[in-house]
């Protein structure tokens, strides 16, 4: 990879797996809770019909614009050598295990109270 216009476009993609990783475990969960119908106990404001088309529309958001650019990178890692493949997954394991973390590994009790409790 010599030339710097590649160098920077993997640069900024990475830099765009990484910022989607860290947002996607929170972003599931809003999913689930949308397509379970379990949002209503945590008073959320939907309609029942309205939690489930909102809740497919954010999954259909989330397979275009986060799953299908994870595995593009993680197939262009894979071409520089099984070494890069191995460093883009722990890039993404490890920047969601830090969402979770900051989450305290309860994402439904992090989305569910307010600011000022947390």
């Amino acid at each position: 990879m010599k030339n710097p216009v590649k160098k920077a476009l993997m640069a900024l993609w990475t830099i765009y797996t990484a910022f989607t990783s860290f947002i996607s475990p929170v972003w599931l969960t809003m999913i689930y809770l949308q397509l379970s119908g379990k949002i209503y106990q945590f008073d959320y404001s939907y309609d029942e019909g309205t939690a489930g088309i909102v809740g497919i529309l954010s999954l259909c958001v989330w397979l275009i614009f986060v799953l299908t650019p994870d595995v593009l990178y993680l197939l262009i890692m894979q071409s520089y050598g099984r070494k890069f493949l191995w460093i883009g997954l722990g890039l993404i394991v490890s920047v969601a295990a830090i969402c979770w973390g900051l989450c305290e590994w309860n994402i439904v009790r992090f989305l569910t109270t307010p600011i000022s409790e947390l």
